[in-house]
């Protein structure tokens, strides 16, 4: 019987808390709008859209192959995208060069080894997009 009672003052303080939230008692006092308060906006123009760099994309490279490991084939197959997507908003309109191609092949390399579920592949794979990442640094 003692539960019994608990239970609906519990459920009955939640239903008094819920209320006073939605009536908007549990708010506090609100600010006066005499015209006294002035209140100071700075405009400023929208940040260029970010480029990721060749940090972000070995970061997203190192993610896939430790899932890879753990075998969580799904989530290395979304970043595997990501990382994709994040390489093609870095290549810039014009001539392709070697690089630009060697890594393109390589992540499509790694799409296939992680269809493939094949572990070595794609540590293989990473390998080889690590030694071109880090071409493209210097």
């Amino acid at each position: 019987m003692r539960r019994q009672i608990f239970i609906s003052l519990v459920l009955l303080g939640v239903v008094v808390l819920a209320v006073l939230q939605l009536t908007g008692g549990l708010t506090g006092p609100r600010p006066q709008n005499n015209g006294s308060q002035i209140r100071l906006t700075e405009f400023t123009p929208p940040n260029p859209a970010v480029v990721p760099g060749v940090g972000s994309l070995q970061t997203s490279l190192d993610f896939i192959c430790r899932e890879a490991l753990e075998e969580r084939w799904a989530v290395a197959a979304q970043e595997a995208l990501r990382l994709e997507n994040m390489w093609r908003n870095m290549q810039v309109k014009g001539p392709v060069l070697e690089i630009e191609e060697s890594i393109s092949r390589g992540i499509e390399n790694l799409h296939l080894q992680i269809l493939r579920r094949d572990i070595q592949g794609v540590l293989d794979t990473a390998e080889d997009l690590t030694a071109h990442f880090s071409q493209l640094r210097t």
